[in-house]
C-alpha cells in the first residue's frame, strides 16, 4: 500500500473492521446499514470495534433520508456522541443542512461541542450544499478538520473535477477526502485528477445466503433479498493494489 495515501474503509460490522486491520488499513468509518447510506452504529458493535487496533471514525446519523434535523434529532445525535465518547470513541463523522442547502451551523456547533477534542469529519451531507466552495470556510470556522465528498456527483470519479477545486480552495486545516461510489478501477484516476492524499471506500463483495428454505410470498425472505454484502480482506487488497 502506498504510504503517501491514507486509506479509510467504511465498514458496517465487526468482520469488515477485522478485514481492515488484517490488511493494514490505518482508519475505518464505522456505521450500520450501508445499503441506506449508513446510520449510527449500535453500542455493542461500537464496543467490539473499538477494541481493535485501528483508528475508528463513528458515523453519527440518526436515520436515512435528508440531512435536515429537528430539535429531538439533534439531541439524539448529541447523546449518541456522548455515549460513544464514554466507550472510547475519539473521532466522528457528522453533517447537517438547512432546507436551503446551507450548512446547519447551529446543529453542527452543538455536535462539535458534544464531541469535545475529538477529530471531526463532515460527511457526504456536503454533497447537497448549494455553495460548495463557500461552505469550506463555514466548516473550518465550526472546527471541522476533514471533509468527505463525492464532489456533489453520484460517485467520486464523476465529481473529481469539483473535488480538485475544493482541495485547491480549502484552508490548510481542512482535509478533503474523496469518497462515494469508489471502485478499484477508478481509484487511480480519482487520486490523479484531484491530487487528494486520502481516499474512502467500502470494498464490499457480494455473498449468497446460506439459507436453503425460501418463502417467496414474503419479500423479507424471498431469495432475491437475502444476498449479503461484506467488506473482506481480499476485496480491500484488490482496491489497495490500485492505489498509485
Amino acid at each position: 500500500m502506498n504510504t503517501n495515501i491514507t486509506v479509510e474503509i467504511c465498514v458496517e460490522n465487526l468482520a469488515g473492521a477485522k478485514a481492515a486491520v488484517e490488511t493494514g488499513v490505518p482508519r475505518i468509518e464505522l456505521c450500520s446499514a450501508l445499503d441506506i447510506g449508513g446510520v449510527t452504529p449500535d453500542a455493542a458493535l461500537l464496543e467490539s470495534v473499538l477494541a481493535l487496533p485501528i483508528e475508528t471514525v463513528v458515523l453519527i446519523r440518526p436515520r436515512a433520508g435528508d440531512f435536515v434535523y429537528d430539535a429531538d434529532e439533534v439531541k439524539l445525535m448529541q447523546r449518541s456522541i456522548e455515549l460513544a465518547r464514554a466507550q472510547g470513541a475519539r473521532a466522528f463523522a457528522i453533517g447537517a443542512l438547512n432546507p436551503d442547502g446551507s450548512i446547519d451551523e447551529t446543529c453542527t456547533a452543538k455536535l462539535v461541542t458534544a464531541a469535545g477534542d475529538s477529530t471531526l469529519c463532515f460527511h457526504r451531507a456536503f454533497d447537497g450544499v448549494s455553495d460548495a466552495i463557500g461552505s469550506l470556510q463555514v466548516l473550518t470556522n465550526l472546527g471541522i478538520t476533514r471533509l468527505l465528498t463525492s464532489g456533489q456527483k453520484q460517485d467520486a470519479w464523476a465529481g473529481a473535477p469539483l473535488i480538485a477545486q475544493l482541495i485547491e480552495a480549502a484552508p490548510a486545516s481542512l482535509e478533503i477526502m474523496p469518497g462515494g461510489g469508489v471502485r478499484a478501477n477508478t481509484i487511480g484516476e480519482i487520486l490523479e485528477i484531484t491530487g487528494a492524499q486520502q481516499i474512502h471506500f467500502s470494498a464490499r463483495a457480494q455473498f449468497p445466503s446460506p439459507m436453503k428454505h425460501a418463502n417467496p410470498a414474503c419479500d423479507l425472505h424471498a431469495p432475491e433479498n437475502r444476498t449479503r454484502h461484506q467488506t473482506t480482506a481480499q476485496e480491500i487488497e484488490r482496491y489497495l493494489a490500485k492505489v498509485p
